[in-house]
Formats: C-alpha cells, structure tokens, sequence
C-alpha cells in the first residue's frame, strides 16, 4: 500500500493560554469541536475529549466512530491510580468528515445489557484485574466494577452495532448502535470464549488493536505487548500475539508479530484485506527532546504463510515447545521450531512526518492510498510529580494535548 495523505484526527486546543496548535509539516490536521470542562484537579481542567483510543470507519457512508479511553486517571502511587471522575463511562462518538474538519453527528456512552452505565473502573481479580488499585481524589479506596471496561479497540459492523476491544479481560464486547451490550466474551466466558492464554495479558497491556475482516465474519485483535507468560519472559520477549476470531463460532487463530524492540508496543489494527493489516508501533517517550521518541512507525503486516501458534487443548499458559511457552522462546527458538511471525513493512514513520503526539492509538484507512491518525490525549492531564495531575503539554508545540 502507498500512502500519499496521512491525516491527523485530533480536536482543537481548549485551555486558556495553550493557542492552537501549529500544524505539523506533513499530515493534514482534521480538527474536532473544542471539548468541554469534564472536571478541575489541581487547578488544572480535565477535558471531555479523550476520543483517543481508537477510530474506525462505517462500512457505509462517510462516518467514523471514535472510541474514549477508559476515563481520566493519574498515577498516584505504583500499581494505584486516581479516578477524578469515576462515574465516567467510556464513549463512542460519530463524526462526518467535513472539509477540514469533523463534524459531531451523536455521542453514545457505553451500557451493560440492563442499561446500566458501564465506567472505567478496573476489574476484580476473578474478571481478569490484575491488582490495580483505583482511589478517589480523596485517596478513598474505588470499589472494583465487575462490568468495567478499558476499550482500546473499535470495529463497526454494517448492521449498525459495534465490537470493541477491552485491555482488563482482556474483553471482546458486542454492542448495538445505541452503546448497550448485546455480549462479551473473554477468557473466562463458557461456551465461546477467548483463548485460556490471553488471560495472562501484561496490566495495562492487553487487547490494544482491533479490526475486522472485510466479509465480516472475524474479527482480528492485536495484544499490546507479549503476555506475561510467565512475566519475565514476557517483559523481554519481542513477539506480540494477534488473534483471529470469529463470533459466530468461537474459533480462533493466534499469530506472533514482532516488535523491533521489547520497549516497544502496539496501539492499532486495520485491514486490508483477508490477509493484510496495517498496525501502529511506537514507544511510550513523547516527541522532542530529553529524551524524546525514537518509534512512531505504522507497518503493513501479512499473515500469509505465518504460523498459527494456537494450543489445541486450551491450556492456561498456550502452547509449548520444548516445555517453554511462546514468550520463553528467542526468535532463533522460534525459528528452529518452524514458527513464523508475521511478516511486516514499514509503510510511514510518524516522526519524520511531523508527527507531534506521543499516543498514536487509533488508525483508519480512509481512501486507496490515505490512512488516518488519531492520538490518546488523556483528557489534558498527565502524571505529575507530586502525585497530582498535570497539564498535557506537547514538547514540540508547546501546547495542550
């Protein structure tokens, strides 16, 4: 695939003094409505724009449907995390591209089947937490929420409903175009479920990407980084799992794709076609300098003549080779096994466009040879030094996320 446009979706900037931001050299800049004031900490404003995690296009017409992160959080201390908002419930909004901007169409929050709001909150160990702690901005301990989701994929159907991918499960979770859940399956679900081996996702490091096939029939979601399986190796391994999936009948296929770097991660999937996919890899350092970003690459990726690496019995730590899981095993392990990962072929490097994010999440295909770009702007903030949130501040430019 050629790409001759990239486009940067991204909404304009809000807080007082920040400005706009300057357009990058390359990418066309889209820009949204300005966000509204979700809520103040610190001084600083929380903004309700956050549609972020990632983007996909309607399989008819001209819209995109934007996915928000799981809500505002900071970090407070390790494994704990601040909920300013802790009624917040993750959204998925519509919008038409319109000339040099997108146009809000409806914004949809995210339900259980009994039209209870599902929040971001994390989940209790037996559905798939992996001990994160979440306080109020009191320091007041948040109860664990059994239906919590943190959605980091989106696919939309052409009957209207939607599918997306949850990093605490991990979680696929079918919705109607209303944002209520029709189901969702995970490792944990009878009957259709995920893989056993998925359960074992690193925390904040689960399903991150996810797309579907053009006949609509599979779905195909992209793991952040390798599992932790077991979690040293994990952290070391380069090898990401990609799973096949289909709804209808619960079968799967699992691939390997690799990462140039263990310090690197995923963010986004879209097809191609049956076999090709573009994905987003990048590192977690912003763009600038002390230090800045070295990753912000989008590949084109085929699973033609990729080796299926699923477990035929389901165990709880996947397939074995020589008594070692996945993870455990170098790329020359791998190689003597005859187990090959995904080929891929760098199609854009974000950095040398101009790309000024440092959370590229969200990727569309918006044409024959233009794809589009949105960023996780964590609602304005970030972590601070103190234990209180700060204002996101692009290095590059100098203003707000």
């Amino acid at each position: 695939m050629r790409i001759d446009r990239l486009v940067v979706l991204g909404f304009a900037a809000a807080a007082a003094g920040c400005g706009r931001p300057t357009p990058t050299s390359g990418p066309t800049r889209l820009r949204i409505d300005a966000p509204s004031v979700l809520s103040t900490v610190n001084g600083n404003s929380i903004h309700s724009s956050g549609f972020g995690s990632s983007v996909s296009a309607a399989p008819e017409g001209d819209l995109l449907l934007a996915l928000t992160d799981r809500g505002p959080n900071y970090d407070v201390a390790e494994d704990t995390k601040a909920f300013p908002v802790p009624g917040y419930s993750p959204r998925v909004g519509w919008f038409r591209r319109a000339g040099s901007g997108l146009t809000k169409v409806r914004i949809v929050s995210l339900s259980n089947a009994d039209g209870t709001p599902i929040t971001g909150l994390p989940s209790p160990t037996e559905q798939g937490g992996t001990g994160e702690i979440a306080v109020a901005l009191d320091g007041t301990r948040l109860p664990a929420d059994s239906t919590g989701l943190d959605p980091e994929g989106i696919d939309a159907l052409r009957d209207g409903t939607f599918w997306i991918a949850d990093e605490y499960g991990p979680n696929l979770v079918h919705f109607d175009s209303t944002g209520r859940t029709l189901e969702r399956i995970n490792p944990r679900t009878t009957g259709r479920a995920l893989p056993a081996v998925f359960a074992k996702r690193r925390p904040n490091r689960g399903m991150e990407g996810l797309t579907g096939t053009p006949d609509g029939a599979t779905l195909v979601g992209l793991m952040q980084s390798p599992l932790d399986n077991p979690k040293a190796a994990g952290r070391a391994s380069i090898h990401a799992r990609i799973l096949v999936f289909e709804p209808a009948t619960g079968r799967s296929r699992q691939y390997l794709y690799p990462l140039d770097s263990a310090a690197f991660f995923t963010s986004d999937i879209v097809a191609l076609g049956a076999q090709s996919y573009l994905v987003i890899e990048h590192d977690a350092l912003p763009v600038g300098p002390n230090p800045g970003s070295t990753q912000k690459k989008i590949f084109r990726i085929d699973l033609a003549g990729a080796t299926d690496v699923s477990d035929s019995s389901n165990g709880s730590t996947g397939l074995l080779v020589g008594g070692k899981t996945i993870e455990q095993l170098s790329p020359a392990e791998l190689a003597a096994a005859n187990i090959r990962p995904v080929t891929k072929t760098l199609v854009a490097d974000l950095l040398a466009l101009g790309y000024p994010h440092d959370k590229p999440e969200g990727l569309v295909v918006l044409g024959p040879s233009e794809i589009g770009v949105i960023n996780d702007d964590d609602f304005g903030i970030t972590d601070g030094p103190t234990g209180k949130p700060v204002p996101k501040i692009l290095p590059t430019t100098n203003t707000l996320d």
